[in-house]
């Protein structure tokens, strides 16, 4: 099992919509294949920017986590 994965001190905090994509995708093409990766964050942080991209980062989640 991998727990998080997605960087709340680069990508969520300062990261633009395309590198919120970008890496959501690099860690579900890594890690989610064969289940057991949990999405989570590692911290939070809530500025305006990492608030657009948390809900990003779950928008993207529920398009590409079921399996």
């Amino acid at each position: 099992t991998i727990w998080g994965g997605v960087s709340t001190q680069r990508t969520i905090a300062f990261g633009t919509q395309e590198d919120v994509d970008a890496e959501v995708a690099a860690r579900m093409e890594c890690v989610a294949p064969g289940g057991g990766y949990v999405v989570d964050f590692i911290n939070t942080a809530w500025s305006p920017r990492a608030r657009r991209n948390v809900f990003r980062y779950l928008d993207l989640i529920h398009e590409m986590g079921v399996y």
